[in-house]
């Protein structure tokens, strides 16, 4: 299961390996919503919050502005960089089903298996990531104090199980975390958060 250090982990791979390249391909079963909007463009950031990934391409004018994918591993999902698996579109590797492939000029290309991306608006990704990165488990920005007030702030008759799964309030938690967290705490996970 991808969680949150997965997600993140996925993120730190392409911007090691992959940012400032320009794509020259696209394929796998979500290009055909995705390939007109990043083909020719730069690979400019990879960013995450919680269990997602953006990746940002620009252009080489200003005026065409940024394009995001945005990519959720659901509890399969896997993201490959320079992987030397079958290319071909809808086939199936080690990892799984071939959800998008992006080729690089050069011969560089991610690889993204098992999981859900779609075109997303940059400028709102990276606001998102801005506003909840002090709540991200796994974000270096990661605050105690605003996930305590961000738990606080939830119905109390509220499940605490629920609360540390919703996304909108603790970015990257999942049942791993969450199982992890509470037996560690001694804390049913039934209890109410209040």
């Amino acid at each position: 299961m991808v969680e949150g250090p997965g997600c993140t982990h996925n993120g730190q791979k392409v911007r090691a390996s992959l940012l400032g390249r320009r794509v020259c391909g696209v394929a796998g079963s979500a290009s055909s919503t995705v390939a007109n909007a990043i083909r020719g463009r730069t690979l400019v950031d990879s960013i995450t919050l919680g269990k997602q990934l953006w990746l940002i391409f620009a252009g080489v004018e200003a005026v065409h502005g940024e394009s995001a994918v945005r990519c959720h591993f659901g509890m399969n999902g896997s993201l490959h960089c320079n992987s030397k698996a079958p290319a071909q579109q809808g086939a199936r590797t080690a990892a799984g089903s071939l959800t998008l492939l992006i080729r690089f000029v050069g011969g560089d290309e991610v690889r993204i298996c098992q999981a859900t991306a779609s075109l997303a608006d940059a400028q709102a990704a990276r606001r998102a990531v801005t506003v909840a990165c002090n709540r991200d488990v796994c974000s270096a920005s990661f605050d105690e104090d605003a996930a305590v007030a961000a738990l606080a702030a939830v119905r109390a008759d509220r499940m605490v199980s629920d609360a540390l799964l919703d996304q909108s309030v603790l970015a990257g938690v999942g049942n791993i975390i969450k199982n992890e967290a509470l037996h560690a705490v001694c804390v049913d996970p039934r209890r109410p958060i209040g």
